[in-house]
């Protein structure tokens, strides 16, 4: 596979190598930041977009893309550019369909991240932690979202966590087919989204459902590329690089007055 060059990684789909389409807007704010519509846009595309939590809160920026279809060069880059800790954050009726544990009993973590179990896809997957591999287990785990979602459409409201059993087998999607422990790391929704919790697990799936987009978003968070220690990346830091890539960016106060106002 030829690979995809940094300057076109945003935007690139399994079938189809597309440069970034747009250039972030000078006017949406005078902090520079990119209005919520267009970074909805951005993201519905397929593209990178860079989400910055408060300042008082973690105040780091996480590269956050959906997982319908995000290809191996695309899942490379975002390792490359980030901590490496790549988590995928689920809508709960795909973690209930998986029957995904909580990683923990009882949560201490001063923010309540909610991790589950780690998982990998078991079906043309090796060891589970190239960027190949986990590109293919995120595909997946949209794919479930995407079922589950056809199904409550069809007029099944009580569809939450249910996959028709033989479409599910047919397509290799049984809660089986995916192998636990495994090297990507999912995080459950918090329903009502960043209103309810201003975190970017929260900000993830929203954007996969302002966009129309399974609800599965992947995300990691940013490193600074000018930290010879490799420290995450604040405001300052994250601007720059969304600048220099030609991403659309935004904070997750910008989408709670955004949610509010529609």
């Amino acid at each position: 596979m030829t690979p995809v060059p940094e300057s076109h990684i945003n935007g690139a789909a399994p079938s189809t190598s597309t440069a970034q389409s747009t250039t972030p807007s000078s006017s949406s704010t005078e902090s520079m930041f990119d209005s919520v519509e267009d970074t909805i846009a951005s993201f519905g595309r397929g593209e990178f977009v860079v989400i910055l939590d408060d300042e008082n809160r973690e105040n780091e920026g996480d590269l956050i893309i959906a997982a319908d279809r995000i290809t191996p060069s695309q899942m490379a880059w975002l390792i490359r550019h980030s901590s490496g800790f790549v988590c995928i954050s689920l809508h709960p009726s795909i973690i209930e369909y998986l029957g995904l544990p909580m990683m923990v009993p009882q949560n201490t973590d001063r923010h309540k991240t909610a991790y589950t179990v780690t998982l990998d896809y078991q079906h043309g997957t090796t060891t589970g932690i190239s960027a190949h591999d986990r590109a293919l287990t995120s595909r997946k785990l949209a794919r479930v979202g995407e079922l589950i979602a056809r199904r409550r459409e069809g007029g099944d409201k009580e569809a939450d966590g249910i996959v028709d059993k033989e479409e599910a087998e047919k397509e290799g999607l049984r809660p089986e087919d995916f192998s636990r422990p495994g090297h990507l790391n999912p995080l459950r929704y918090t329903e009502g989204g960043v209103r309810k919790r201003r975190g970017h697990t929260e900000a993830s799936v929203d954007l996969c459902l302002a966009s129309g987009r399974p609800p599965a978003g992947l995300l990691c968070e940013l490193v600074d590329p000018d930290s010879a220690e490799g420290d995450i990346a604040a405001r300052d830091a994250c601007l720059k690089f969304a600048r220099e890539h030609k991403l659309r960016i935004c904070t997750i106060e910008a989408m709670v007055q955004w949610q509010e106002s529609q």
